[in-house]
């Protein structure tokens, strides 16, 4: 609850700290973030809200959130290095070794949300059922990416959430005290 309160952002978002990422490939890729499907108990679509990328780069650079299959289809013979965990530090990085895209991302049509440029760029996006992924690379396709990234969401619901936790435990702890207080209690002769 305190970190919903205070850690939020002035758009509302809880961001995680930017954090510097660099390859001399073509591609720098997420691992699939899979949002859940309809029939799902939780949808994390729903626990999220609108999800926010942020890039901040000297260069321009291209940040685009796309279906896994469709980067895999565009990415597949590229030459990248694919991110093996969502918090994954630039060392943890998989490469795969390959050429150069046939054409620049901006090209392609699948993309959910993008941005290009350099200084800070922003993408929001509002999940969607599948399996998802981010893709930076250079706006011309050229080799060699570098920027900050930091990630987000809204998480609209987190404070009822949070107000349902802490009420759930204070009955908890209520029922805690009174049995112990019926447990220690001599039994009446």
């Amino acid at each position: 609850m305190v970190f919903d309160q205070t850690q939020r952002d002035a758009a509302g978002y809880l961001m995680t700290d930017s954090k510097r990422f660099a390859t001399p490939s073509y591609a720098l890729v997420s691992d699939s973030y899979k949002a859940g499907t309809a029939s799902d108990w939780v949808v994390v679509g729903d626990l999220l809200g609108t999800v926010r990328i942020r890039s901040t780069s000297v260069r321009p650079v291209f940040v685009g959130l796309a279906r896994a299959t469709d980067v895999e289809g565009y990415l597949g013979g590229v030459e990248r290095e694919v991110a093996t965990e969502f918090d994954a530090d630039p060392s943890d990085f998989q490469s795969f070794p390959g050429q150069a895209p046939a054409t620049s991302p901006a090209e392609q049509d699948f993309w959910a949300a993008s941005a290009s440029g350099s200084g800070v760029q922003t993408v929001t996006w509002k999940p969607q059922d599948g399996s998802w992924r981010i893709v930076v690379m250079d706006p011309q396709a050229a080799a060699g990416v570098s920027t900050q990234l930091a990630v987000g969401a809204k998480f609209p619901d987190l404070i009822w959430i949070s107000l349902g936790l802490l009420l759930g435990g204070l009955v908890v702890l209520g029922l805690a005290v009174w049995m112990i207080y019926a447990g220690a209690r001599e039994p009446a002769t």
